[in-house]
């Protein structure tokens, strides 16, 4: 069975030989689906890791002399509700979907490097980034209930950069060299945690087959 990473510019860099990466700058996951739709045969008999990480809770405004990323706070939806209309096209073809968890982004260090074109390491926890840590919280229990109702293990992405202790969350933003692409440490840890998942997603597709 094929393995795919689908996602934006965050997986550009994720390359390994027990998957094959597909990074298209801007990708969501209703245009990962329409990805898949458009090229239904070379999909087939797979398994899909979509992979898009905080651009789903963020907007690029284009429109002054500056680029500025803010905070989307109206796009909070079940995955499940994404994927439905798309459910026949996958089951028909064998494709089985695993949504990545997400991880915040931070709006003051990603801003200053649109703006001035340098790397930056660290920078201040604006109101954005605060509310974006709430509702990527709230997104990941969906990701993992939308994974867990079809039978497929969830690959954890935001572990090290937004890790949980004592029932209080903590954002690692200098692992993101940009506030939202992540680092050449993250990248490996990636690549690790697909190819984890992949194993156990494997496994229970095959026990699904002989039953």
């Amino acid at each position: 069975m094929k393995t795919f990473l689908i996602g934006n510019s965050i997986v550009r860099e994720l390359q390994d030989s027990s998957f094959t990466t597909i990074s298209v700058p801007g990708l969501t996951w209703t245009k990962a689906l329409r990805l898949i739709r458009s090229d239904v045969e070379r999909f087939s008999d797979s398994i899909i890791y979509i992979h898009i990480g905080p651009v789903r809770f963020s907007h690029l405004d284009q429109s002054g002399s500056h680029r500025r990323c803010s905070l989307n706070r109206f796009n909070n939806s079940d995955p499940g509700e994404i994927v439905r209309p798309f459910v026949r096209l996958l089951r028909d073809n064998n494709i089985n979907i695993v949504i990545c968890t997400i991880y915040p982004m931070d709006f003051t260090i990603y801003n200053r490097h649109l703006s001035s074109g340098a790397r930056v390491n660290e920078g201040d926890n604006d109101t954005d980034t605060r509310q974006m840590r709430s509702m990527v919280v709230i997104e990941n229990r969906l990701i993992v209930n939308f994974n867990m109702q079809n039978n497929m293990a969830t690959p954890y992405m935001h572990r090290r950069i937004f890790t949980r202790r004592n029932h209080t969350y903590r954002f690692r933003a200098r692992l993101l060299r940009d506030g939202l692409h992540p680092n050449r440490n993250i990248v490996r840890d990636w690549s690790r945690e697909i190819r984890r998942v992949n194993v156990l997603n494997l496994g229970r597709l095959r026990r699904r087959f002989v039953q």
